[in-house]
């Protein structure tokens, strides 16, 4: 067969990836809960804490062993779930154990598509994207390149290769190229053009991508004659990630105030304003954005940390130790927050716990983190504290 992006959904696909996330953002740790994995060995001089040695490996086993590969993935996402990559690797890993089923699932067939192990992988497919909009999608061409036949000579065939070596300045000409050809009808490949310029931090191209792919939208709304509409809460969201990242906060809450309006059980948007908020110095309308977030992400490991960080801020520890604890309840492997509630608990007067949520964060978190010798500091204060207190010189 000859394999073409368009022929081969990538484009209904990466046209997915940024308008169909919906409510499955938090759905990733639920399926690891269901489907956990013995944690692979590492190199002796590893990092066993740190989500990126389990990713390399993951990406490093992926071709030859997909299983083993969906297993490094899966611990990298445990042990750091605001990362987008390994939930997108474990994905691509799953279904590059049948090459059936996938082909299947690109003809759409029903029983494929709606069968459970898939669609838990959809999900995290689509938690991926909801975590990182922009996050590099290169793995997936692995998919395509092991399916019989070859890749056409067309601008999108090309520039989907050179996405993924990657070598985003060919990809982008080949892209444009695409655009160019048929603007309309390739309207939505300004996507891939926007993630590949974010990959070259060209944060403005980007937004004049998205915003152009918006119009288009808009423009075929305003066409239809049945009543129908499509809606755009991912496309808002990842423009207000990008005017966030271009310190442009005021345009980037209105972008993310429209994805809410679009959907308001698209939590992801709301956590992202809360996050706004709480990087401007507002902890308090932070909390209010998480807690409207929380509504529907309540097991979001990522939200309730947050959370816990805003209501720190206000002084309300014992709240913000209570949120943190649902943290590391719903993931026990994720290390920032034990730092966070250590501190929580300090200030509430438990030193003991404090000191368990210390030596744990220590145990935890990668080698290289600031906040391992922030932990250790305040070990040994409260040591020295407890020492004092029990009449010890």
């Amino acid at each position: 067969m000859d394999l073409h992006p368009e022929g081969l959904v990538l484009i209904r696909m990466a046209y997915c990836a940024f308008m169909c996330v919906g409510l499955v953002a938090g759905a990733a740790p639920a399926l690891g809960a269901q489907h956990p994995f013995a944690r692979p060995r590492l190199a002796a001089a590893a990092d066993t804490n740190s989500w990126e040695a389990y990713f390399d490996l993951g990406v490093a086993l992926l071709r030859r062993r997909p299983d083993e590969a969906e297993a490094a993935f899966y611990w990298a996402s445990r042990l750091n779930p605001e990362r987008a990559e390994p939930l997108f690797g474990r994905w691509v890993a799953f279904h590059l154990l049948d090459q059936k089923r996938w082909t299947d699932y690109l003809d759409e067939r029903e029983k494929v598509r709606s069968a459970p192990d898939v669609l838990a992988h959809d999900s995290l497919r689509l938690a991926a994207m909801a975590r990182n909009p922009f996050v590099h999608r290169g793995l997936e061409i692995i998919l395509y390149d092991e399916l019989p036949g070859r890749w056409r000579q067309d601008d999108l065939s090309l520039g989907w290769i050179a996405y993924a070596k990657p070598d985003f300045p060919d990809a982008l000409r080949h892209f444009a190229r695409a655009v160019r050809h048929d603007p309309r009808r390739y309207a939505r490949v300004r996507a891939l053009r926007a993630q590949a310029f974010v990959a070259q931090r060209q944060f403005d191209s980007a937004q004049a991508e998205m915003l152009a792919l918006a119009a288009e939208l808009e423009r075929r709304d305003a066409e239809r004659t049945v009543a129908a509409y499509e809606s755009k809460e991912f496309l808002h969201y990842a423009s207000g990630l990008l005017y966030a990242i271009r310190g442009q906060p005021e345009q980037a809450r209105e972008a993310l105030r429209s994805a809410v309006v679009e959907n308001l059980a698209f939590y992801p948007a709301q956590l992202w304003l809360g996050d706004l908020a709480l990087n401007g110095g507002d902890p308090a309308a932070a909390a209010h954005d998480y807690e409207e977030a929380l509504v529907v992400g309540s097991k979001d490991a990522v939200l309730q940390y947050h959370y816990g960080l805003a209501l720190a801020g206000l002084g309300r520890h014992q709240e913000a130790a209570a949120a943190l604890r649902r943290a590391v309840e719903l993931e026990a492997w994720y290390a920032a927050p034990w730092l966070e509630l250590g501190r929580a608990l300090e200030r509430t007067g438990d030193a003991g716990a404090a000191r368990g949520a210390y030596e744990t964060y220590v145990g935890r978190a990668p080698r290289a983190a600031q906040g391992v010798d922030v932990a250790r500091s305040r070990l040994a204060t409260l040591s020295e504290r407890a020492g004092t207190s029990s009449g010890h010189p």
